[in-house]
């Protein structure tokens, strides 16, 4: 197991540690107690690249993922782009069913869930519909709804566990890392602010170092326009009141690496060298 590999190189004990609640699994637990992780979630184009337990990975899907993946949903349809299938309820004349959205090449198209409702009800709101005319209203709900907040802390989450695979225990078991996982955690208390922006111009995905400003020193995770900020080095619990701090956005400027198609734990594998390296950036 790689993690077990990186972390025994580090502190020399052969255990798996969960990179969001730090709890430590023997290699003979794996199977019974960890996950395959995508980052980010599958919907969203993730690759499977780490281990997080179940119960971190189950948490995340129902009180985060969900979330963001409504909203970015909303926005594929907004921009009348692909957006997969969106489930909706549909209200005629007093009758009601239920149904999905898709687009098919450039239509959208409603269909109305046969394995979701009844056929009596299908039927009954078929006829219903079939005298729709001039004034009749068809009412359209959507089924999901999504807390904005949730859906940042989701990118927040997939930006940690990318933070994780690329560089390691070395940096996610620092304590200025505390407050990212609480804020996971417990996604309805705030924690930490400002570090999620979004902008729509920004396109792939990629994960750096912020050397200017100077002020917003920080690891950068990108996504398709979703930005996050991490912090970069030891004793930084002022980077996102710093942040606030900064008007009118900024034009981030510092290396930029590749996304990691899975885990490397490099700073846990870095040679004495390479740590040396490293330390100008004050890791």
């Amino acid at each position: 197991m790689a993690g077990a590999e990186a972390l025994e190189r580090l502190c020399g004990k052969r255990l798996y540690i969960c990179p969001l609640c730090l709890q430590g699994f023997r290699e003979a637990q794996a199977i019974d107690e960890l996950t395959r992780e995508h980052v980010p979630p599958e919907k969203h184009g993730g690759k499977r690249m780490l281990l997080t337990c179940k119960e971190c990975n189950s948490r995340a899907g129902s009180e985060l993922d969900h979330h963001a993946i409504t909203q970015e949903q909303a926005r594929w349809f907004a921009a009348d782009q692909s957006y997969g299938r969106i489930p909706m309820h549909l209200s005629f004349a007093g009758l009601g069913v239920t149904a999905e959205l898709r687009k098919e090449a450039s239509t959208n198209i409603i269909r109305v869930l046969s394995e979701c409702n009844s056929a009596t009800d299908i039927e009954r709101f078929a006829k219903a519909a079939g005298t729709w005319g001039d004034g009749a209203e068809l009412q359209i709900g959507f089924r999901r709804r999504h807390i904005p907040k949730r859906s940042q802390i989701s990118w927040l989450r997939s930006a940690y566990l990318l933070a994780f695979a690329w560089l390691g225990y070395r940096y996610v078991l620092r304590e200025v890392l505390k407050k990212v996982r609480l804020q996971i955690k417990e996604p309805a208390t705030p924690h930490i602010s400002n570090f999620y922006t979004f902008d729509a111009s920004i396109d792939g995905r990629r994960i750096g170092v912020v050397q200017e400003p100077h002020k917003v020193r920080a690891i950068l995770v990108v996504a398709q326009g979703h930005i996050v900020l991490l912090p970069l080095f030891d004793g930084d619990d002022s980077l996102y009141e710093r942040i606030a701090e900064c008007q009118g956005g900024h034009s981030f400027r510092g290396p930029s690496f590749s996304w990691p198609d899975k885990a490397i734990y490099r700073l846990d594998h870095a040679t004495a060298e390479e740590l040396a390296t490293f330390s100008s950036l004050r890791w």
